[in-house]
């Protein structure tokens, strides 16, 4: 499929058009799939020209927009989808685009930072991709909401353009203060010479074999942090995880160390991980959830989930 051709289409066709519309366009254009996020590029590459001559702030002005949108009620939106499977047409895709622009943006809000605030709309432009290929593939039938179904493929686009983009993830702090815990007890255990028991490190901590894995991968090599404190010389002294900007710099390191090991792995196994773990914050699901949202069994999930931790340890340690 040659996209460049919906381009051409795109700017001989279309002149003035704001971002809100452009999921409107790329319907009306029957781009399909496969160029979504090529066409969508060149779309918003040009609204964003546009409002910076006219000297128009382009966040505030799509955010204005996609809020005069109205939601879709549980019933509305089931109806819509079972028509639209059933009947495929612009006026309903582009009905379930618009009722759905605003979940794009509160996803993508989660993604930003004090590092990476000028990256929202950029975000949210990703997200849209990831919308319309939900809309694609959603299956009414299913006992999951459009909703819980969408966001997997708008965190998706979103994820992929910040793994390319940026080396500065928001990630959870839950995995840092499990480190944070396993430090301690393993610094203890050192200076007791006491001998290191699995089964109660799991039951402390309250995490399973393989996420004992990777906090013991991430504790084999010294961060950049703690190599410096036992260095003389270099006016560290004992790093305090009680020393607030200490501790910030120690969070920063584990999770650049992570993000280096996260990028090695695939773009479902990394999917996986943040279900399960709440790597970016995700609130935890269940095997068979995520295996909904995937179109994948539980035991395939679980399969997946196994070999991801395996990987992640492994390039943790190579780090």
């Amino acid at each position: 499929m040659d996209c460049k051709v919906f381009i051409k289409t795109l700017k001989q066709k279309y002149h003035k058009y704001s971002a809100d519309e452009i999921p409107d366009i790329i319907n009306e254009m029957e781009v399909p799939p496969e160029c979504f996020q090529e066409v969508f590029n060149a779309a918003y590459s040009t609204v964003k020209t546009g409002l910076s001559r006219a000297g128009l702030d382009a966040l505030d002005h799509y955010i204005a927009e996609v809020n005069n949108y109205p939601l879709l009620g549980e019933e509305e939106e089931k109806k819509a989808f079972t028509r639209y499977q059933q009947h495929p047409d612009k006026e309903m895709r582009n009905l379930l685009i618009k009722a759905n622009l605003r979940l794009v943006i509160n996803i993508a809000r989660k993604y930003i930072n004090r590092d990476n605030k000028s990256m929202l709309l950029d975000l949210i432009e990703e997200g849209n991709i990831g919308l319309m290929i939900a809309i694609e593939k959603y299956d009414p039938s299913r006992e999951n909401r459009f909703a819980t179904y969408a966001a997997y493929w708008i965190k998706h686009y979103i994820q992929e353009y910040l793994y390319k983009n940026t080396s500065i993830l928001k990630f959870s702090d839950r995995v840092f203060h499990k480190y944070l815990r396993y430090k301690k007890i393993m610094n203890n255990k050192n200076s007791s010479n006491s001998s290191v028991n699995e089964e109660e490190l799991k039951k402390e901590l309250k995490v399973d074999s393989y996420s004992l894995m990777i906090l013991s991968s991430l504790f084999y090599r010294p961060l950049q942090l703690e190599e410096e404190a036992d260095i003389p010389g270099t006016g560290t002294g004992n790093v305090s995880v009680e020393d607030q900007s200490e501790k910030m710099m120690m969070k920063n390191m584990v999770h650049e160390r992570l993000l280096k090991a996260l990028t090695q792995l695939s773009e479902r196994e990394r999917t996986i991980l943040d279900y399960r773990y709440g790597i970016f914050g995700e609130d935890v699901i269940s095997l068979r959830e995520i295996g909904d949202i995937l179109g994948i069994s539980k035991q395939r999930v679980s399969q997946i989930e196994k070999n991801a931790l395996k990987k992640l340890a492994n390039k943790l340690k190579k780090e």
